[in-house]
């Protein structure tokens, strides 16, 4: 496979981190340790994480000290990561999904699965099809 064969068929390699700290105080129902999550796609030769919070979404380009970097301080916050793929990019029919952090990452990664609501049921989704 030669380095541009990932950007023509959509196959990236991306990062899934996943915490249990909540800053909109529902979420604290969720799953302890799966109450927020967040993704870093590769696109070579940089990284660029994707953060949905309430209200906004953040973005960020790394290159691939800054990943380390970057990966070293969530897991100092405790987050734990998932390795995964994206999804060729598909035409995906039209559905009213509330903007959450699983459905960023959802949408980032390609998947188009409407049991998938929590960051827990997410991280087993992801589980078992990789």
């Amino acid at each position: 496979m030669n380095k541009n064969e990932s950007a023509l068929t959509g196959r990236r390699l991306a990062i899934i981190a996943y915490t249990g700290t909540a800053a909109f105080a529902p979420l604290r129902l969720l799953r302890r340790r799966y109450r927020h999550c967040l993704v870093l796609v590769q696109v070579p030769p940089y990284w660029v994480a994707v953060d949905s919070v309430i209200g906004r979404i953040s973005y960020a380009v790394l290159d691939l000290q800054g990943v380390g970097e970057y990966l070293i301080a969530l897991h100092g916050l405790g987050y734990r990561c998932q390795l995964a793929r994206t999804q060729p990019v598909t035409v995906r029919r039209w559905r009213p999904m509330p903007l959450t952090c699983v459905e960023v990452v959802k949408r980032t990664l390609g998947m188009d699965d409407l049991g998938v609501w929590t960051p827990y049921q997410l991280f087993q989704r992801i589980k078992r099809t990789n």
